[in-house]
Formats: C-alpha cells, structure tokens, sequence
C-alpha cells in the first residue's frame, strides 16, 4: 500500500480544556484539511484525585466525540497522563479507561517510562526531547509484547533558539534509535500546534530523525486504527479480554 492511500490519523492533534462541540469539530476539520482520515484530541490529566469536575468534563467531551461519531467524522479521545510516580499514575489509570480511546504517559523519568512500558493499560510512551530518559532492553520487550507506541509530538521538538533545537533533535534521535531498531511503532505527532502536514512530517522525520518512512506511515494509519479500533470494542464491552471477541454486542 503506498502512503498516497493511507489513512492518517494524527495521534496528538491539539490539547484541550473543555468539551466545546464546535471547537472539538473545528480541531478535527483542521486536521482533515492538511491531509489526514482522523485526529485524536489530547485531554491531559495531571491531578491524581477523582473530583466532580473532572468527572463532567471527561463525561461531557465522551459524549460530544461520540455524536460527532455518528455524524461520520474520525474523532477520538485521548487521555495523556503526567505523574511525578507510578503510583499516582495507577490512581488516574483505575478510572479513565471508559472515557478514551487512548491513553499516553509522558516518560519524565526512568520510573515512570519502565512503568509506561510495563502497564498494559498505557497505549503511547511520550518521550519528551532533553527530559525523557533512554530505553533499557526490558522497556523494549515489553513494548514490543504489548503493541504499546513510542511518540515524539513534533511541537516538543521544536524551538526558536536554534542551539535547543538542534539538542532536541539530537536527543530525539537517540531515544528512538533502539525502537526503530526493534521495529516498535513510532509516531510522530502534531501536538499542541495543531495538525501539521502528515507527509511533511513523515519527511521530516526520514531526513532530520533517521526514522524509515514506510514503517512511520504504517504506525500513523493502519497500527494507530487498529488499536483505536481494539480499545473502542474494549470500552463497549464488545471485546472483554484480550483475544475474545462478543459479535452481537454492537
């Protein structure tokens, strides 16, 4: 299949704060002008307690994407998650699952990317250029044995001061050397800026980060849907373990 084909989707497609219906459909139509299938809006959670507010803002933006489903457009949500400790991090995990369709730890520390590695309920490790720290060989195991994602959002990379560029692109490249090695899915994102180009990014990421084109457009479109897809079916109980799959429960 040639990239002219795939359906793109951007994994991290803008950060949002509320569940405005007209703001999530516009990030979306942004997202779908510069090239891609689908988008995946980013909601970050950074407070460990459970609180009402949080509650009716994670209700609101499940049930706002899912209308925007049934009127035909690829919209997702995800929960992006920043915790100083795993254990903080499993206070957020035991109750957002219901309301994403993916969720993503950002690696700030070498606890925090071993756990995001380890802990199937984690979709993406977002490594962050200058902070995260390197991958260990049993980080990549358990990578590879969860069909977990290695992400870069491209607004991280970014600087205006051209010597913290040129050492954000030389850190990325070295964090995802050993994925790409190991053939574990990289994705290269939009970020907060809003979407970008998907084949100027998979360019960039060709010529600046080492990355193999064909295998980053494969992660971007047919693996990213794939598990959208899976973690949909989990989250209406049509796939209640892994491996077995209930038919009649649409």
């Amino acid at each position: 299949m040639t990239t002219k084909r795939r359906r793109f989707y951007d994994v991290f497609c803008g950060l949002i704060k509320n569940a405005d219906l007209e703001e999530l459909e516009a990030w979306y139509l942004k997202a779908v002008g510069v090239g891609y299938h689908g988008c995946v809006l980013c909601f970050e959670l950074n407070r460990v307690e459970r609180n009402n507010e949080l509650v009716v803002t994670l209700n609101d933006l499940r049930k706002n994407i899912d209308l925007l489903n049934e009127k035909g457009l690829h919209i997702y949500l995800r929960c992006h998650l920043k915790a100083e400790t795993p254990g903080k991090v499993k206070r957020l995990l035991s109750f957002i699952r219901g309301w994403c369709d993916l969720i993503s730890l950002e690696a700030s520390s070498r606890e925090i990317l071993a756990f995001a590695s380890r802990d199937r309920r984690i979709d993406i490790v977002t490594l962050v250029p200058g902070e995260s720290p390197k991958f260990f060989r049993g980080d990549l195991l358990y990578l590879k044995e969860y069909g977990k994602f290695v992400e870069v959002p491209f607004s991280l990379l970014v600087e205006d001061n051209p010597i913290r560029f040129s050492k954000n692109i030389s850190h990325a490249r070295f964090l995802l050397e050993k994925p790409s090695v190991k053939n574990i899915p990289i994705l290269i994102s939009s970020g907060t800026v809003g979407s970008l180009d998907p084949r100027s990014l998979l360019s960039f990421s060709e010529l600046v980060l080492g990355l193999d084109y064909s295998m980053l457009s494969r992660a971007m479109s047919i693996f990213i849907e794939k598990k959208i897809i899976e973690n949909k079916e989990k989250r209406l109980g049509i796939r209640p373990v892994e491996g077995v799959r209930v038919e009649d429960a649409m």
